[in-house]
């Protein structure tokens, strides 16, 4: 016995339910969702021909199925039940099969709309990679551009640096230079005042030889003057020596 199951897609189409079709009388149709297919209205398991005596409860087709089970002991009732259950599972078989096209159709535009968005959000995500590769050049090129404006500031401080170093050692040269001039200015001034020391006493000395020299120098001139009063008295007196001598 051939047995065929279908089970349509659990995601966007909001039903699921699986169809059973048997090649014997028999016809099952399992439903498993709230959904209701206008095909889907309750069928009845159809027993086997040993139990076709029991009514089928099926609204739409009240009429035949009355008709085929209420005389159960008459075979021609039998064949024209079998062959109305025949004819009506026909129909049955098509629907079902146009419900398998119909799934397949749903799952493959599933798989189509799935293939779409998946594709749409491909396309996004490698619009959105594109735009950051885009902006990380663009960076990497304002990187690059800050980075030779700073090797040129690193340039011009490297030089402002080697200028302070060089001005730093003119300064210290300076002040070498200047120490060496004060402890020379020391050296001088403690020289010169120990020249003008020595000047002062020599002054000194001098002045005291000075004032002896002048002092023996009156005295001498005392003297000459007391000498030369001397010589004077005497030439008055050799004078009138002789004025006497030349009177008698």
């Amino acid at each position: 016995m051939k047995q065929q199951s279908i089970s349509t897609p659990t995601a966007q189409f909001g039903f699921r339910h699986s169809l059973q079709i048997q090649s014997s009388p028999n016809i099952k149709l399992y439903q498993q969702s709230p959904y209701q297919s206008p095909y889907s209205s309750p069928l009845l398991q159809q027993p086997s021909l040993s139990q076709q005596r029991q009514p089928i409860k099926q609204s739409n087709f009240g009429n035949v199925n009355k008709t085929l089970f209420n005389d159960g002991q008459n075979q021609k009732s039998k064949q024209l039940q079998l062959v109305d259950l025949n004819h009506i599972e026909e129909p049955w078989k098509q629907k079902v099969l146009e419900l398998e096209r119909k799934v397949q159709q749903l799952e493959q535009q599933q798989q189509n709309e799935e293939c779409d968005q998946n594709e749409s959000e491909l396309s996004q995500v490698y619009s959105q990679i594109q735009q950051l590769v885009n902006t990380i050049k663009i960076l990497q090129e304002e990187i690059q551009n800050l980075q030779e404006k700073l090797n040129i500031k690193q340039h011009i401080i490297d030089g402002y640096n080697s200028q302070l170093i060089s001005k730093d050692k003119e300064l210290e040269d300076q002040n070498t230079y200047i120490q060496e001039i004060h402890n020379q200015l020391e050296d001088q001034t403690l020289l010169i005042e120990n020249k003008q020391k020595f000047l002062f006493d020599e002054i000194n000395s001098w002045k005291r030889k000075f004032i002896e020299q002048n002092r023996g120098l009156h005295k001498i001139q005392e003297e000459s003057i007391m000498l030369q009063t001397q010589i004077d008295n005497l030439k008055n007196i050799k004078l009138m020596l002789n004025k006497q001598s030349e009177q008698t």
